[in-house]
C-alpha cells in the first residue's frame, strides 16, 4: 500500500468525536486524495448516523452528503483492543484505502490503521496545511 498521510486536525477531529460518543462507538469518513508523497487524508466528515451503541454505529449511504475523495474511515471503539470486527471489516472494503480504529483514552498512541483486508498498516500523522503535500 502506499505511504499514509493523514493531518493532524483531521485525526484530532475524530478523536474528540469519538471521546464525546463515548461509551457509544463513532464512525467518519475522511476526505483526501492520492498525491505524489502517497495517500492524503485531509478532513473529517461525518455521516447522518441512523443509530450508535457500545457494539455498533450505521448510517444510510443515501443519507451521505455528495463526496468525492473519501479515502478513508475512522471507527471507535469503546474498549480496547483497536482491532477490526466482521462488521468492520465490511465497512472497509466500501468507503476507503486507510481504515483507521482508536480506543479509549482516543489519544493519537491510540489509533491504529489497516487496509481493507484488515492487515495492519502505518501512517503518518502531519501538521500544517495541505499545500505542503503535494
Amino acid at each position: 500500500m502506499a505511504r499514509i498521510i493523514i493531518f493532524e486536525k483531521a485525526l484530532l477531529s475524530a478523536l474528540m468525536a469519538a471521546g464525546n460518543y463515548y461509551p457509544n462507538e463513532f464512525l467518519g469518513f475522511f476526505q483526501g486524495r492520492e498525491g505524489k508523497d502517497g495517500l492524503v487524508l485531509e478532513e473529517l466528515v461525518i455521516p447522518p448516523i441512523l443509530y450508535r451503541n457500545r457494539t455498533s454505529v450505521g448510517y444510510n449511504d443515501w443519507q451521505m452528503p455528495v463526496l468525492s475523495g473519501v479515502k478513508g474511515t475512522f471507527h471507535s471503539h469503546p474498549w480496547p483492543p483497536a482491532i477490526p470486527s466482521r462488521a468492520d471489516l465490511e465497512l472497509f472494503g466500501k468507503k476507503s484505502q486507510a481504515n483507521f480504529i482508536a480506543c479509549p483514552p482516543y489519544g493519537i498512541g491510540t489509533v491504529r490503521a489497516f487496509d481493507n483486508s484488515g492487515s495492519e498498516i502505518s501512517f503518518e500523522v502531519r501538521k500544517g496545511r495541505e499545500k505542503e503535500i503535494e
